[in-house]
């Protein structure tokens, strides 16, 4: 009997454990993370009017992190939460992602995001009706050794920021 307890015992600990490293191991996320410098160019005021604009340069300081969890890995691409920021040392303009949908095409290593932006100038205030739609994506290419690249544009009643190319500098990883 009291072997017969110490199998029982042993089976259940075994199955418990067996199951807890299974879900363990099903549970994948996709993740993109990345900080370059990009080409791009910055317009401040009314973009139809005499806009002051700025391209080259420093060029735009890029930075983004999204996270989802994959719920089904046959699925072609992944929803994910996170946030994007670019700005410009030239002129000082920034903006940030602040809502809309991602998603990552993981054996693709690519992100893609559209939604509302948010811009300040300078001084960190909001400029005019700063907020806008806005788009963007970026491929992580180094692994098929070829050159990242990395696209996005937001317009607003009081300025334009856009960014696109190969990095100048830094890095992203997107799997």
């Amino acid at each position: 009997m009291r072997n017969r307890f110490r199998l029982t015992l042993t089976l259940v600990v075994s199955l418990v454990a067996g199951l807890a490293a299974a879900t363990e191991s099903a549970a994948q996320t996709a993740s993109a993370k990345g900080s370059a410098t990009v080409s791009g160019v910055s317009c401040q005021g009314d973009i139809m009017m005499n806009p002051v604009c700025s391209a080259g340069g420093s060029g735009a300081k890029i930075s983004f992190s999204f996270q989802g969890d994959v719920i089904n890995p046959n699925a072609p691409s992944v929803a994910v939460t996170g946030s994007f920021t670019a700005s410009y040392p030239d002129t000082g303009l920034k903006t940030e992602f602040v809502s809309g949908t991602a998603q990552i095409f993981p054996s693709q290593h690519i992100l893609t995001f559209q939604g509302t932006c948010q811009t300040t100038n300078g001084q960190g205030v909001i400029i005019g009706f700063a907020t806008g739609p806005c788009t963007g994506s970026a491929q992580d290419n180094t692994s098929n050794g070829v050159n990242d690249s990395i696209f996005f544009s937001v317009f607003t009643t009081s300025g334009f920021i856009g960014a696109f190319g190969s990095p100048s500098s830094g890095n992203m990883n997107i799997n």
